[in-house]
């Protein structure tokens, strides 16, 4: 029995210590190892997974204090030219990531201009610290980003 990607779901445990975090650790590490082997294994984060990926790739907590609860919020998609994140239309970065380049069209307009994605996290990686961790600017490429009307975050993000 194999399996072909994983999946980090939300929660509200330790990014270091938790049973979730040894766990994540593990798969981590041999998604990695199979990738670096050219066998494409996808990780997907969501919320406290999302926070978990930037902790495990950059070995730090860079999670900023946000108020992005219960909240839905269009996404500001980017560009990925030298990590200056200056806001685009969908179809730059968007239709050349992995995640995106199937979307339609007509769905990515939406996204761009309507608050269709669901926030209900306390904290994220800001674009700042994102900047910052030179881990993370080689390892992830952010696609989108968000802002509670004070600080930019990393609202999706793909390995480059």
């Amino acid at each position: 029995m194999s399996i072909n990607g994983v999946l980090f779901p939300g929660g509200g445990v330790s990014l270091k210590t938790s049973e979730y975090s040894r766990v994540a650790r593990i798969f981590y590490k041999k998604a990695l190892k199979t990738n670096d082997k050219g066998d494409y294994f996808p990780v997907w984060g969501t919320c406290l997974g999302h926070q978990e990926l930037t902790y495990l790739t950059s070995g730090k907590n860079l999670l900023v204090k946000l108020k992005t609860e219960n909240i839905s919020l269009p996404l500001n998609f980017t560009t990925d030219e030298h990590y200056k994140y200056h806001l685009v239309s969908q179809e730059s970065s968007a239709k050349d990531s992995r995640m995106f380049q199937n979307f339609p069209d007509d769905l990515l307009q939406k996204l761009a201009t309507e608050p269709l994605t669901a926030h209900f996290h306390k904290r994220s990686v800001s674009i700042k610290n994102f900047r910052k961790n030179e881990k993370l600017t080689n390892f992830y490429k952010v696609l989108t980003t968000n802002t509670d009307g004070k600080i930019e975050f990393a609202s999706t993000m793909e390995a480059c």
